[in-house]
């Protein structure tokens, strides 16, 4: 969007970002937002409380970089915060919906910097479903396969040892070395394992 004619720049009412306005509206307007987006989010969570949520965010880094929450964290390493009647939060959550809008249902709000404590929602935080959270670990190999499985029971040498042997040792002899039944080294040479075994076959 270009530069409105006498035009001066103002901050947002809810997220503080410059925004073009003309001196004539600015007059009749209260409040200022950059997108309905802001203003829905507003009508949420009162301006005192999001001036105390971004007080606790280092924004020093600059755009691009991360911002992380500097107040109470989890365990896990995610900032939360407390907002009288709405509760506690997750602060990378209420970052995305105090610059993006209400998360629809079932969605969750995840990172791509994989740092849990960044609050940066124009480029760190995106939102997803409980599947697209799922494969974004796996891709970044959060997952743990194998032998790094809490339930793996078998050593990744004897999963190979299976898939190699197929159709040259009975899967009998196979089952009694490995302390297994036979359903379930058919179920290894035919992929139809668990998911850890599986990747190790390919």
């Amino acid at each position: 969007m270009g530069r409105p004619k006498l035009a001066i720049q103002v901050p947002c009412t809810h997220c503080q970002i410059l925004v073009w306005r003309q001196p004539c509206k600015l007059k009749r307007a209260k409040e200022i937002f950059c997108s309905k987006q802001c203003r829905g989010a507003h009508r949420r969570y009162s301006f005192a409380e999001t001036e105390r949520f971004w007080a606790q965010v280092d924004r020093a880094g600059g755009p691009d970089a991360c911002w992380p929450w500097t107040g109470s964290c989890t365990k896990a390493g995610y900032g939360q915060i407390s907002f009288g009647q709405n509760g506690h939060l997750y602060t990378h959550r209420l970052a995305y919906e105090l610059i993006h809008g209400m998360l629809l249902p079932g969605f969750l709000v995840l990172h791509r910097c994989d740092n849990p404590p960044c609050c940066n929602p124009f480029q760190c935080l995106f939102s997803g479903t409980p599947q697209d959270n799922m494969h974004d670990a796996s891709l970044k190999g959060r997952i743990a396969y194998g032998m790094r499985h809490g339930n793996a029971f078998l050593p990744t040498s004897a999963v190979e040892e299976i898939i190699a042997c197929y159709k040259i040792v009975p899967a009998a002899d196979l089952a009694k070395k490995s302390h297994i039944s036979r359903h379930y080294v058919y179920d290894i040479q035919h992929k139809r394992a668990r998911k850890h075994e599986q990747d190790m076959s390919r």
